[in-house]
């Protein structure tokens, strides 16, 4: 598991107050699931398993970090809600999509295993 560089200078350039927590979630996602890789999408973190998008990170505006879990419509295969959020992290914003609001750096000290756990569940669930 490596960072992207060019996601790197994309977070470096934003000077986003929470670039170190967006680094260190980027790390939480890519060891969260062995197959993801990471790419730059909607001038964004982003994450994929091969040419299929799983994870995007929403960075801007800078005052907080959105988990954004989304996957490709596929007729007949979108199931709503496709994995379970024991801690509510999850805003369900359609059959294929979640929100998860990181607003403040001790929210993601706090959620750390539960990130990660529906970070592995959602890509299970999804590819």
């Amino acid at each position: 598991m490596s960072l992207n560089a060019d996601v790197t200078a994309l977070v470096d350039a934003l000077k986003h107050p929470m670039a170190k927590e967006i680094t260190a979630l980027r790390t939480l996602i890519l060891s969260a699931h062995r197959g993801l890789g990471e790419n730059v999408k909607w001038n964004s973190p982003n994450f994929a398993v091969g040419a299929d998008d799983r994870i995007t990170l929403r960075i801007q505006p800078i005052k907080h970090i959105q988990i954004i879990f989304h996957h490709g419509v596929r007729p007949g295969n979108v199931k709503m809600r496709p994995i379970a959020d024991a801690a509510g992290l999850l805003a369900w914003k359609g059959a294929e999509r979640a929100v998860l609001e990181i607003p403040t750096p001790a929210d993601l000290k706090k959620h750390r295993r539960a990130i990660a756990a529906l970070v592995k569940n959602w890509v299970d669930a999804t590819t």
